[in-house]
């Protein structure tokens, strides 16, 4: 958010899981007149008047106090458009003209479909990256299907060349041509569909209408700057989700733990999306190495044929071992993140400024009964709503896209058939073993003892350095393991 706030300050996980939250301490009243839900003081109608400063709020307890003039929203595709360049660069960074920019994309509505919570001491890209896998993996799979299809077509009818050739599995070794075409669509699919994502028009439903701080709070004048900063509260009475961009310093910021207290009062009913930013980036590393792989066992196919036929398979785990040192040290952080909330003290968060903090805790202590109250809270039923949500692994609708990238491969196989004029029992035992066996089958499986033991092992034995070679050794035991079965 701005640099007003503390979960907007400086610079620093489809996969949405949506909660249902539950009230798991009773809203007081704080008999102002302004009562709301529950007896929470959340105003329905236009009510903050322009005298509404941050001294009032805090003295009249009018944390949640809707200032309506204010309330401004912009469709989550355009915060992702120009590589998120909304959310890559802190607004401390950018110049008056670039932060009024910002708040002239945002329009005023009377409601937000998803408030966007987040702090600047995570990297911007991360946060592209999630929600971009988040949106767009929809288009993303689409684009694959056309992409595929259409390179399938055309090499399957020789019209693309095939320069590679290898020995056929089957009959009497016969010498087939291959290329990488439907590999090569499947890239330019993946690739096309997440980043055109932001442009693409919406079917049968509007974007989403969210809160993002850059462009819904005005940067450059400073009374609506303060009336934006200070009316969080009243936003997110307006939002039918929080979302919460999850990473290590998130419950370290003063104003990303106020707006997890505000919105479970505001909303006892409404929808807590925990986004761990990790699961999209242990996704995108999976995807990566299955195209890195793919690719280095294509281009070496020729080799294979000259040295050995298991060199192609050889060199193409290499992209594995990397692969599964950055999967440990992405368990790692999961890990850290889960410690954290379990020792939450909300008596440590940061923040800027002695009235920001008097301004939070106030609320929070009339809101939960105490600042204690909040911090068992934290450590308690939020942090379980998050280990039951599931959202602390890589979900099954992410699985698609590395999947897809085997699946290319196998079709390229199946395409050599073709342009050979084999028997349809040839073509039969291909589409079975390679494309159903080892694209998905076997994939899933390597996948899960991949997976298993990086997080089993995240944690290094050994300090700097020699934690590559805990990382090694779990790969050839990986191997091992692939190689028996």
């Amino acid at each position: 958010m701005v640099s007003a706030c503390g979960c907007c300050d400086g610079q620093l996980s489809a996969g949405v899981e949506v909660i249902e939250a539950q009230e798991v301490y009773p809203a007081k009243s704080l008999g102002d007149g302004s009562e709301g839900r529950d007896g929470v003081p959340c105003a329905t109608k236009s009510t903050a008047p322009r005298a509404l400063t941050k001294e009032l709020r805090l003295e009249k307890l009018q944390q949640l106090e809707v200032d309506t003039e204010i309330v401004r929203g912009v469709p989550l595709q355009v915060t992702l458009r120009n590589f998120g360049k909304m959310w890559r660069v802190s607004p401390l960074k950018m110049s008056e003209e670039a932060r009024n920019n910002l708040w002239k994309k945002s329009v005023h509505i009377d409601s937000f479909d998803v408030f966007l919570s987040h702090t600047w001491h995570t990297k911007g890209r991360w946060k592209v990256l999630s929600l971009l896998l988040q949106s767009g993996l929809s288009v993303a799979l689409h684009a694959w299907a056309a992409c595929v299809a259409v390179m399938f077509l055309l090499s399957s009818n020789c019209l693309l060349p095939l320069p590679f050739e290898y020995t056929s599995r089957y009959g009497d070794g016969t010498q087939l041509s291959c290329g990488p075409w439907c590999l090569l669509g499947s890239f330019i699919g993946h690739g096309a569909g997440l980043l055109l994502a932001p442009y693409a028009p919406t079917v049968c439903s509007r974007a989403p209408m969210c809160f993002l701080d850059v462009a819904s709070i005005n940067q450059t004048d400073k009374e609506l700057m303060e009336r934006g900063v200070y009316g969080i509260g009243g936003f997110l009475c307006k939002s039918k989700e929080l979302r919460m961009l999850w990473s290590t310093p998130y419950f370290t910021r003063l104003w990303c733990v106020f707006e997890v207290a505000a919105f479970r009062t505001a909303n006892p009913a409404g929808r807590l999306a925990f986004c761990p930013l990790f699961v999209e980036v242990g996704s995108f590393m999976c995807v990566a190495g299955a195209y890195f792989s793919c690719f280095l066992f294509m281009l070496s196919i020729p080799l294979g044929s000259v040295v050995a036929p298991m060199a192609s398979y050889a060199i193409a785990l290499v992209p594995v071992y990397v692969l599964m040192h950055q999967f440990r040290q992405n368990a790692a952080v999961k890990y850290q993140l889960l410690h954290d909330l379990k020792g939450f003290d909300l008596a440590a968060v940061q923040s800027h400024s002695d009235f920001d903090r008097r301004f939070v805790f106030t609320a929070i202590q009339a809101w939960y009964g105490s600042t204690e109250a909040f911090t068992q809270f934290v450590q308690g039923p939020l942090r379980e709503e998050l280990l039951e949500s599931g959202q602390s692994t890589i979900p099954l609708k992410y699985i698609l896209l590395p999947l897809g990238v085997m699946a290319s491969l196998s079709l390229d196989w199946v395409v050599a058939l073709l342009c050979a004029h084999v028997s349809a029992d040839w073509l039969l035992v291909e589409l079975l073993t390679s494309c159903f066996g080892f694209s998905i089958c076997w994939f899933f499986v390597s996948f899960k003892v991949a997976a298993y033991l990086c997080e089993r092992f995240a944690t290094p034995l050994f300090p700097g350095r020699l934690d590559y070679l805990q990382t090694f050794a779990f790969f050839v035991l990986f191997v091992l393991i692939l190689g028996s079965c």
